[in-house]
Order: C-alpha cells, then sequence, then structure tokens
C-alpha cells in the first residue's frame, strides 16, 4: 500500500515539474513512506528537500536530489 502511494506521488508529479528546473519537497509523512518516496524519485527534477530545524526560520534545506 505505501509502496503504489509512493509511485502515485511520483507520477503525479512528473507531467506538471517537466518545465521547472527544481522541485522543492517539504516532507511530512511517516519515515518508511519517506523512504520508499526516495526509492522512487528517479528520472523528476532536481529536487531541494527541507527539513524542519524547529527555530524561528522553520524550514532549511537539507540537501539536493540530482536529476
Amino acid at each position: 500500500m505505501a509502496n503504489a502511494l509512493a509511485v502515485g506521488i511520483r507520477d503525479a508529479l512528473r507531467r506538471p515539474t517537466r518545465t521547472t528546473p527544481r522541485i522543492h519537497l517539504f516532507l511530512a509523512c511517516p519515515v518508511g513512506l519517506a523512504l520508499l518516496l526516495g526509492h522512487r524519485w528517479n528520472r523528476l527534477r532536481p529536487t531541494v528537500v527541507y527539513e524542519d530545524v524547529r527555530t524561528a526560520q522553520g524550514y532549511e534545506p537539507a540537501f539536493v536530489i540530482p536529476a
């Protein structure tokens, strides 16, 4: 079930992000879904993944996934 959700999220983003230079990803999900999504994120645009650092700034870039 979680794998199907990860594939569905990836597929839903493929077409709308074809013309964008970069995807900005904010994850708020169970770690298992984040892991599966990471395994399915291939062949998308370069992606900046943000993390909540629990400061006044809120989210900050954690790492970049190259395309």
